[in-house]
C-alpha cells in the first residue's frame, strides 16, 4: 500500500515537472477532429425451430435467403412439423420480420449454423455457416429460420455464408 502511494506521488510530479510553461506564446492549438469510428451494433434475433419449407417450394440456386413479413406468405412455404419434444413458436409478424436461409434440397447431410446478425450502416448481415456430411438415402431441403426486429435501422438484409457474400434483399 505504501509502495502505490509513493509510486502515485512520484507520477503526479513528474508529470507537472514534465509540462512547459509559454508565457510569452499566446497561440494555441485545436486539435485536429477525430473521426468517429462505430462498430457493427449486434440485433436480437431468435430460432424458429420446429418449421420446414413445403413440398410446394422448390430453388435452383444452392443457397437461398428468403424474407416473409405476413402470415400469408408464411403459411404458403412453411410448414409446422410438431413433435412430443419440440416448441413450436409462431412467428409475431406485428413486432418481427421472418427470415429463412434455405439450402437446395440434398442427399448430402447439411448443417445450417447461425453465427450472428448485425447492422452496418443501413445492412443488416446475416452470418450463417453451411456444412456438408456424408450422402444420406434420402433428399432433405435443409432451413434455418429466425425472427428480428421489425424496426431495424436496415434497408437491406445481406446474407453472408461461410464468409462469402450470397444475396442481399430490401427489408
Amino acid at each position: 500500500m505504501k509502495t502505490l502511494i509513493i509510486l502515485s506521488l512520484a507520477v503526479m510530479v513528474s508529470a507537472t515537472a514534465c509540462k512547459t510553461k509559454n508565457s510569452n506564446n499566446t497561440e494555441t492549438q485545436t486539435p485536429a477532429p477525430v473521426e468517429e469510428i462505430t462498430a457493427p451494433a449486434p440485433v436480437i434475433t431468435e430460432q424458429l425451430t420446429g418449421y420446414f419449407l413445403k413440398n410446394t417450394y422448390s430453388q435452383s440456386e444452392d443457397v437461398k435467403l428468403l424474407l416473409v413479413q405476413d402470415d400469408a406468405s408464411f403459411n404458403q412455404l412453411f410448414g409446422a412439423g410438431k413433435t412430443m419434444t419440440n416448441k413450436i413458436i409462431a412467428p409475431d409478424f406485428g413486432t418481427s420480420n421472418i427470415a429463412a436461409v434455405a439450402v437446395k434440397s440434398t442427399k448430402k447431410q447439411t448443417t445450417i449454423t447461425f453465427d450472428r446478425t448485425e447492422i452496418e450502416g443501413d445492412v443488416l448481415n446475416a452470418y450463417f455457416n453451411i456444412e456438408t456430411g456424408a450422402e444420406q438415402s434420402y433428399t432433405s431441403t435443409p432451413v434455418y429460420l429466425f425472427a428480428f426486429e421489425k424496426d431495424v435501422p436496415a434497408k437491406r438484409i445481406q446474407l453472408i455464408v461461410n464468409g462469402e457474400k450470397k444475396e442481399s434483399l430490401a427489408l
